[in-house]
């Protein structure tokens, strides 16, 4: 196995959760500050409807990004090319198809569905702007994967965290001003299109062999790399039934202040959980370069390592936030009232079992 390679993307991991975990804790209390506790969770509500459309992305995104490593790994270079070029031009189509359908958005009565208070049209626009944002961060997804198949992933996941930095940036100095919230949606969105073009350049400038291109797209069976992308992307609809779902379902049932109380308890007890994820997304890369070396060895030592760190990491963690989310929502918001024992206790069971689940089914997917 390269450590090289690992600690290097566990380094750029580590800045991931340093930039998530500065958005986590900077955007709330200025959101609440600026728009009331209403208004915030409408936003929350709205960002959560349109959630499920990343599944598409994570499927496509990772199945080609992973064949396309084992590809380039064992030496068919050529096979690597065809199914890069295959796997941009299905991810091109589904983005102009769910840029047309999105449109539909504008005939929806979202005010009725959600139960939201601010006017019918601002929802409707802020709801197709943060879609386009997540359409076009499908293909900034390609781009950033793409450096993995060249053994250079933490350079991919230091752009993810520079996109992730600016959008939060630009959202708080926006909310910090009070700004409409149509506005915030659409800064966003365009730091999105513009990262998403550099990173195009940066990568055809340190692998030119390997320059995104749609021109052997017809050399791939398009059914072969959908029918696996279909497989990754049921993996991932769990984060959206655990995470989008519950924000809209609460929203229409509870209201926005009920939304802001499961929002923020799920923040805090997220923070507590990064640790394992870390490692485990760390190695993940390496799983792939190792699978398509076709080391069984190497890769049955990655995982026995792994799984053993993130058992000793689970009970700290889960107990540790259960004490400590009162306090936190005392100092961090001045929001004590949002404390909710019964919440409390079950997201920390639900963040031990989801840690188990995410390391045993990171060596499927990696693979």
């Amino acid at each position: 196995m390269s450590l090289g390679r690992i600690s290097k993307l566990f380094a750029a991991q580590n800045a991931t959760q340093v930039v998530s975990l500065l958005t986590q804790l900077l955007l709330p209390p200025i959101f609440l500050r600026s728009y009331g506790v209403a208004l915030y969770g409408e936003w929350l509500a709205l960002s959560a409807a349109i959630g499920y459309l990343s599944t598409v992305n994570y499927g496509i995104q990772t199945y080609t990004n992973m064949q396309m490593t084992i590809h380039y790994n064992r030496g068919e270079v050529e096979e690597c090319v065809h199914l890069q070029s295959g796997g941009l031009f299905i991810l091109l189509v589904v983005f102009v198809a769910l840029a047309v359908l999105l449109c539909g958005v504008f005939f929806i009565p979202l005010d009725g569905w959600l139960h939201l208070t601010m006017p019918l049209r601002q929802a409707q626009t802020i709801l197709y702007l943060l879609s386009l944002q997540i359409i076009v961060g499908m293909v900034f997804g390609f781009f950033s994967g793409n450096y993995m198949v060249i053994g250079y992933a933490h350079r991919g996941a230091h752009f993810n965290n520079l996109n992730m930095l600016l959008t939060a940036l630009v959202a708080a100095l926006l909310g910090f001003l009070r700004m409409p919230l149509v506005w915030i949606a659409a800064t966003q969105f365009a730091v999105t299109v513009l990262l998403t073009c550099y990173l195009y350049f940066d990568f055809s400038r340190l692998a030119p062999v390997l320059r995104p291109t749609l021109r052997h797209w017809r050399k791939v069976p398009l059914l072969s790399v959908l029918k696996p992308s279909g497989h990754y992307a049921l993996l991932y609809s769990s984060n959206i039934l655990g995470y989008q779902l519950p924000i809209v379902l609460i929203q229409r049932i509870l209201g926005p202040v009920a939304v802001v109380t499961f929002s923020v308890t799920r923040t805090i007890y997220s923070l507590a959980r990064r640790l394992p994820p870390l490692i485990t997304n760390s190695i993940g890369p390496e799983v792939t370069i190792t699978f398509g070396q076709r080391n069984w060895k190497r890769l049955h030592q990655l995982y026995d390592i792994s799984e053993r760190l993130v058992f000793c990491l689970i009970p700290p963690i889960a107990f540790g936030a259960m004490l400590a989310t009162p306090l936190l929502l005392a100092v961090w918001l001045h929001r004590g009232s949002l404390y909710d024992p019964l919440v409390c206790l079950l997201f920390g069971v639900t963040i031990a079992i989801q840690s188990v689940k995410e390391h045993k089914y990171q060596f499927q997917f990696s693979t």
